[in-house]
């Protein structure tokens, strides 16, 4: 439901000078914004995203929600973890959006895990 190619078009796409989303916010960071551009309200985890969309059952003149959950990908808990990393509730630029995706992607092809840990009263990498 979430690849990589897509969002790194996606990103790429945003205006040079236009946010791509929040650091440190489940519902407003860059990955959530991408699936909000694509109908959908999104809550994104380092373990899970939950996505809803809400469509119209025309039969029953009523909105129905479809609720969507799936694991994070490791190329993306990378990229979460590299965005939260550069400090509370700062926006992201696609510049750093790209930057940070370049180098999950990196770290997820070797192997690797990059992982916050909590220093001088802020997450790290």
């Amino acid at each position: 439901m979430l690849d990589y190619r897509d969002f790194k078009k996606w990103v790429g796409a945003c205006k040079k000078d236009q946010p791509v989303g929040d650091a440190n916010s489940i519902t407003s960071c860059p990955i959530a914004c991408y699936f909000k551009a694509k109908g959908y309200q999104a809550s994104v985890s380092g373990i899970k995203i939950d996505l809803v969309k809400e469509t119209r059952d025309s039969k029953k003149a009523v909105t129905v929600p479809e609720h969507i959950q799936f694991p994070t990908p490791a190329w993306a808990y990378n990229f979460i973890n590299l965005i939260d990393s550069e400090g509370d509730l700062h926006i992201v630029s696609r510049a750093e959006a790209m930057r940070a995706l370049q180098k999950a992607h990196e770290v997820t092809e070797r192997g690797e895990t990059i992982d916050l840990k909590w220093k001088n009263d802020q997450f790290k990498v």
